[in-house]
Parts: C-alpha cells; structure tokens; sequence
C-alpha cells in the first residue's frame, strides 16, 4: 500500500487502520494517541480529522477495520468451501495460520480490557462469532455438543498462544491441534474426554 492517496497526498482511511493496527501490535495502545500515530505516520493532525470524527470514531473505527478484515472474509471463504467439516476446519486453521491473521488478536484484547466501554462488545461479539462457527464445525464432524464447544474453546486459546514468536508457543499450539482432531480411528467416532483420547 503506498502512503498517499492519490493525488491528494493524503494518506487513506484504510492505510491509517492498518498501520495503526501495526503500531498496536508492535507499541502497544499508548501509542494510539493522535499525536504520537500522525508522528509515527509523518502526517499532521489535520490527515487524522479528515477521516476521523475524534479519537472515539478512530478507535471504534479501528475495531471494526480488525473484525471486517481479519475475521468476515475468512468465514466467508471457509462457509463456501466444499469438502468435509474436517476439511473445511483445517482449511480453517492454515488460513488463519499463514496469513498471519491472528497476529493482532492479543493487542485487541489487550486494549479491550483496558478501554472497555469502546471496545468489549465489538470484541465480544467477534469472539462470539468465531466461536460459534468453530463449534458447528466440530458438531458436523460428529462432536457432541460439550465435546465441540470444548475443542472450539481450545483451538481459539491455541491460536492466540500459537500466534506468538517463541518455538514452544508454536509446538504447544501444534500440540493441541493435533488432539483437537483425535478420533477413534476403530469406530470411526470422535474421541471424548473419557480417557480415550
């Protein structure tokens, strides 16, 4: 994306999301000042007004930018998939996985549970729906409810610790995927919480 645009020179309302979604996961919410983001983006004050009401729009904004991008497209794709529930939630996982989509989950919630008043129900509801789409996934392979709502559960805290940089974040994450699928390969059944797995 170039920084300016078009003719204009200013920069865009979707590069000021996304790059403030860089600055967030790399500085932290403290740096999502208006100041301290038009230094950081080489733009005055004024770039930031002429896309943003003040800086509750922004952030509000900002979430919004992270849910549109990094959880809607995604399900989309995985709904119109063919192929089986467990095809579709491994396509579901490496998608996740290698394009990096994951990797501001944890600065979001961050901030969220500091700021919760703009944040939380925006958040909530994106964990809701990724939860619940997760979840039918593992009921059409055969889940009991409990058994599904537990591997969603799972597979959603080992995103967020997988995502991380660290080896044993990545193989613990690995480690969970793994049984999340496990089954019972003489019935054919998924595998419960009995001591079978």
């Amino acid at each position: 994306m170039s920084r300016e645009d078009g003719a204009n020179g200013r920069l865009g309302r979707e590069e000021w999301l996304a790059r403030a979604l860089d600055i967030l996961a790399l500085e932290g919410q403290a740096t999502l000042r208006i100041d301290r983001l038009c230094t950081a983006l080489g733009v005055t004050k004024g770039s930031f007004y002429w896309h943003f009401e003040d800086r509750d729009d922004f952030v509000r904004s900002l979430v919004a930018f992270w849910s549109d991008n990094f959880t809607d497209p995604v399900l989309r794709r995985i709904t119109r998939m063919e192929g089986s529930p467990r095809d579709r939630l491994k396509a579901l996982m490496h998608t996740v996985s290698e394009g990096g989509l994951a990797r501001y989950d944890v600065s979001i919630r961050a901030w969220a549970a500091q700021d919760p008043e703009l944040l939380a129900s925006t958040v909530k509801a994106v964990d809701r729906r990724r939860l619940a789409f997760t979840w039918a996934l593992f009921e059409e392979m055969g889940f009991d409810k409990e058994n599904a709502e537990m591997r969603a559960r799972l597979r959603r805290l080992s995103q967020l610790r997988g995502g991380g940089p660290c080896q044993e974040q990545q193989a613990g994450a690995a480690k969970v995927t793994r049984w999340i699928f496990r089954v019972d390969y003489a019935s054919g059944a998924p595998r419960g919480l009995n001591g079978s797995c």
